[in-house]
């Protein structure tokens, strides 16, 4: 059963368990492996920091505007509306862009769940997200794009991507705890 409509597409997405215990990227490996790599299908800039990440992500996107190129912007978290997360050259997407990326990936995450019941489960949340913005940002040929990362850390599923460069702005010590936890085994 597909998607409807974007009510149904934030349901799928948040329905999604948020965190997981498995300290690894072998999850998020598979998932975009199965979508054909669309991580691999533009260059990026990463972004990474407790302050100053989404000043230094919108300074980028500026820059490489004025220079024509088209940007994809992926940020976390959003402000007023979920489509903030994924834009490219500072238009979000459209609810039904996201309908259909979402009903697009719905056959692999359902695969995923399948495959790894007995393991930690299928795409967390935050997997399935990043996901979406991989596979709108191939799709849509951007020149760059400038992906901040989610919690962070060493599993942060945005870490698949091989950025040009990696930016980190001032870390404060807000997420070790759960950051932490995460990574116990």
């Amino acid at each position: 059963m597909g998607i409807k409509n974007y009510e149904e597409a934030l349901a799928f997405i948040h329905g999604r368990t948020k965190f997981k215990k498995s300290p690894s990227l072998d999850r998020m490996r598979k998932f975009v492996a199965y979508l054909g790599h669309p991580e691999k299908k533009f260059k990026a800039v990463h972004v990474t920091g407790t302050n100053g990440k989404g000043s230094a992500t919108a300074f980028l996107r500026n820059l490489f505007m004025s220079q024509g190129l088209s940007v994809g912007t992926y940020t976390s978290p959003f402000i007023v509306r979920f489509n903030e997360r994924i834009s490219i050259s500072g238009q979000m997407i459209t609810d039904d862009e996201l309908v259909r990326v979402a009903n697009k990936i719905k056959p692999t995450v359902e695969q995923l769940d399948e495959e790894l019941a007995d393991q930690e489960g299928g795409p967390t949340e935050f997997e399935l997200v990043t996901a979406i913005m991989f596979v709108y940002f191939a799709e849509k040929k951007v020149d760059m794009a400038v992906i901040e990362v989610g919690i962070g850390g060493t599993y942060d599923s945005t870490n698949v991507i091989m950025p040009l460069v990696s930016v980190i702005t001032t870390v404060a010590l807000d997420h070790a705890n759960l950051l932490a936890r995460l990574c116990r085994k």
